[in-house]
């Protein structure tokens, strides 16, 4: 298990500083955040395309949804009531027939076996009058509980919104489970079984569309391969995507709940034709399966989806986006959705949760209008990704994306089924040193697993795996392509420091043996290997300042005599550092996706102008850079280079060692809607310095 793989918040805080900036465009600030296309489907399958209400508890009356209510709501609740007693009606005419049935086979079976008879005395009349008591006690009973009567198995089938509101846990099992969608919230058509043994008692776990099933612990509910996982909230909750959790994987690490415009909020089952999701009724920017995941995360959507109403009622509109529509410049678009945003937080009077943040900044809307009517939607279902109201509205850049987007939903699939991604890292050591081959794809699969084990891994372990390597192999790529003297190749190294600059606990510190297994074993001549990790939010529970020497070395390297150390200097800045007694002078110095460029970074002050000159020290030693986009790498080296001398040793360039785990980018979507961590890298060194021999 890794040592910690939450996503950070940066992202939205360089919103917030976008959106708090004078200048008109927000596209000059990076955007990052872990969160992957091109037929279409037909309007009438288009999510949203039947809209629900929110379905509460029995002390709080629903939010009627906006643009949908009065007389069509009445005419649905009328053809329920309609389809509801054709239903009791049938029950009542089968269960009549089925207790005839059993009544002349009992008297048919008495009148067989005497001998058995005579051995029982007491136990003829008790056995027939007893059975014709209960069945009229079971008669009566479904009867009388106001729904419908009760089915061949006995088992009262009561109307589906009580039994879910009593029970939404099984209800949301058996929802899961169904291969038919729902298209509204009704309660379900009871379907024959064979009787029981023994007297049954009314349970809501036993309420189902399906014949009863032989009981099962509630901590060990099957789960749908083909339709996706089944959903039970734990007792408070708040930690409703950690499913496996609940069927006993101890060591699972839940991953952060995360927003997908395509996909029901709960399980992340797709919309599709065998899937048809539905809107929340209220607010509009929400989607689910079933009405009992709908139940099931109302407790956590209650107070956003009033808000959210009390704002659309407010602008007098039927959708929160609706004054979007046509609006051409992606800046202004870009915007609404953050003045949206940042209103609806301050009357919701708490901070929102990121997942709430990715509601207002990822809607369901068209690529280029900005259309929100369910109805004239079509979604491209190779991605689940993306909306546009007409095949002139997809733009043709979809198809350079639409396979990283497809690969980005699978990744937020996958870890709200199983939690956190967390695949194992290679064991192999190379015995020879060679120099990289051209990308990181090519370097695991050829180099560190074989293709048969890569192709076991599947594409999202993969991906995964190729974040927690970018960093120690960005940075051997780096040390292999600048000029050095033939002595101080890389290659030619037996010991090697390197500082990390700037450094979080869910990037750089991530599988901290990461480092052993993609530098320290990649390097046959390298002996020791030293990391510090340095940065005012590197954030450890229960540690200090100056833990030295913690060693990581694993059990390969240890046999071959080689060691591998990490120190620790959490909530310090790298000058302050630099001018304490703990000071090892690095080997190389790295500042991974740090935005140096940015004069508001850590507690929106500028804390790297005291740093910067500590980056390029006059002893020769490289400072490598990376950052998500194209426009940040730049900047970055034009910042250092406004604050000290400096020699260019490699430009700013696309990084063939970034990872290929996709991230969505807000600030920079409308020319690529996906990032990459260390997607592009520069090295720099301070200008005095002559090559090191």
């Amino acid at each position: 298990m890794s040592l910690a793989s939450q996503p950070d918040n940066d992202y939205f805080e360089d919103v917030v500083l976008a959106g708090r900036q004078s200048e008109v465009t927000m596209a000059a600030l990076p955007g990052f955040t872990a969160a992957p296309l091109s037929e279409s489907l037909a309007p009438g399958e288009q999510l949203d395309s039947l809209r629900t209400e929110p379905e509460l508890s029995l002390d709080e009356p629903p939010p009627q949804p906006l643009g949908g209510g009065g007389k069509p709501a009445q005419q649905k609740r009328g053809k329920r009531r309609k389809r509801r007693s054709e239903r009791t009606s049938e029950s009542e005419r089968r269960s009549e027939s089925e207790t005839a049935e059993r009544t002349a086979s009992e008297s048919s079976q008495q009148g067989e076996s005497v001998s058995v008879l005579e051995k029982t005395q007491s136990k003829p009349e008790m056995s027939a009058g007893g059975k014709q008591q209960r069945n009229r006690r079971r008669k009566t009973k479904s009867h009388s509980s106001g729904g419908d009567p009760a089915d061949s198995s006995g088992v009262s089938t009561a109307p589906a919104k009580a039994t879910a509101l009593a029970d939404p846990l099984t209800k949301a099992c058996a929802a899961s489970a169904s291969q038919t969608p729902q298209s509204a919230i009704s309660p379900a058509a009871p379907s024959p079984a064979t009787p029981p043994a023994t007297p049954p008692t009314a349970s809501p776990a036993a309420t189902s569309s399906e014949p009863p099933s032989p009981q099962t612990p509630s901590d060990s509910l099957p789960s749908s391969p083909e339709h996706g996982p089944t959903f039970r909230p734990d007792d408070q909750g708040k930690r409703y995507a950690a499913l496996n959790q609940q069927h006993g994987v101890d060591d699972m690490l839940p991953a952060r709940p995360v927003f997908l415009a395509h996909a029901c909020h709960v399980c992340k089952r797709l919309h599709s034709k065998q899937c048809r999701l539905k809107s929340c009724g209220s607010c509009r920017l929400v989607a689910y399966c079933s009405a009992e995941h709908q139940r099931a995360h109302w407790p956590l959507h209650r107070a956003l989806c009033k808000v959210v109403t009390r704002q659309m009622r407010k602008l007098g509109t039927d959708h929160l986006y609706r004054e979007a529509l046509n609006v051409v410049n992606p800046e202004k678009w870009k915007q609404i959705r953050f003045k949206h945003m940042t209103v609806c937080e301050e009357m919701l009077s708490r901070p929102m949760e990121a997942y709430e943040k990715e509601m207002f900044l990822y809607p369901r809307a068209c690529d280029t209008c900005h259309e929100t009517t369910p109805e004239l939607l079509h979604t491209c279902h190779q991605c689940h990704s993306v909306s546009y109201c007409c095949d002139a509205h997809l733009r043709k850049m979809h198809s350079k994306f639409c396979k990283d987007l497809r690969l980005l939903v699978d990744i937020h699939c996958y870890q709200n089924e199983h939690g956190v991604c967390d695949p194992m890292l290679p064991d192999k050591m190379l015995t020879t040193y060679e120099n990289l081959p051209p990308n990181i794809r090519e370097f695991l699969v050829v180099s560190m697993l074989g293709p048969v084990k890569a192709y076991g891994m599947g594409n999202i372990e993969l991906a995964v795996l190729s974040e927690f390597a970018s960093y120690p192999l960005t940075l051997l790529y780096a040390l292999q392509n600048i000029p050095v003297t033939e002595a101080a190749h890389i290659s030619r190294q037996t010991e090697l420091t390197v500082h990390v600059v700037g450094a979080e606990f869910s990037a750089e510190c991530d599988t901290i043996t990461k480092w052993d297994v993609f530098l320290l074993n990649v390097l046959p001549g390298l002996r020791k290997l030293h990391v510090v990790f340095i940065g005012p939010e590197l954030e450890i529970a229960g540690s200090r300042p100056g833990v030295t020497e913690e060693d990581f070395t694993c059990e390969p390297c240890r046999g071959a005599g080689k060691r591998f150390t990490c120190e620790f200097q959490p909530n310090t800045y790298y000058h302050q550092y630099c001018r304490s007694p703990q000071f090892r002078p690095p080997g190389v110095i790295c500042a991974f996706n740090a935005g140096i460029y940015r004069t508001t970074g850590h507690e929106r002050r500028d804390s790297w102008l005291d740093t910067i000159p500590y980056l390029v020290p006059d002893a020769g030693v490289p400072l490598i850079l990376t950052a998500y986009t194209l426009l940040e790498c730049p900047q970055d080296v034009a910042r250092i280079q406004q604050e000290h001398k400096v020699d260019v040793l490699l430009p700013p360039m696309k990084n063939p060692y970034r990872s290929t785990r996709p991230a969505q980018n807000f600030l920079n979507e409308h020319d690529s809607p996906l990032i990459y961590k260390n997607q592009y890298v520069a090295c720099l060194t301070a200008a005095s310095a002559k090559p090191r021999k």
